[in-house]
C-alpha cells in the first residue's frame, strides 16, 4: 500500500524543487542524491540539477568569505 508519492518519477512541479535546492542546500544536495541513483534517464537529469543547485550555494558562499577575508573585513585597521 502506498501513500501516493512515488519515486519513481521526478517531483512536479520541477521548478519549484530547483528553487528549494539552490535556497535549502542539503535539500538539494538528498534529493541529487537519490535521484541520482535511479535508472530513469529523467530522474538521473533532476537529480543532476538538483545536486549542482544545491553545490552553487556553497561554492558562492565560500567564494563571499574568501573576498571578505581578503579585503580586509576581519578587523585590520589601516595605518
Amino acid at each position: 500500500m502506498t501513500n501516493g508519492l512515488s519515486m519513481e518519477k521526478p517531483l512536479e512541479p520541477k521548478w519549484l524543487f530547483y528553487i528549494l535546492s539552490f535556497l535549502i542546500w542539503p535539500v538539494g544536495i538528498i534529493l541529487g542524491i537519490i535521484y541520482m541513483r535511479k535508472t530513469d534517464p529523467d530522474c538521473k537529469s533532476f537529480g543532476k540539477m538538483c545536486l549542482i543547485l544545491g553545490i552553487i550555494p556553497i561554492v558562492l558562499w565560500c567564494i563571499c568569505i574568501i573576498f571578505w577575508v581578503g579585503c580586509g573585513a576581519v578587523g585590520t585597521a589601516v595605518s
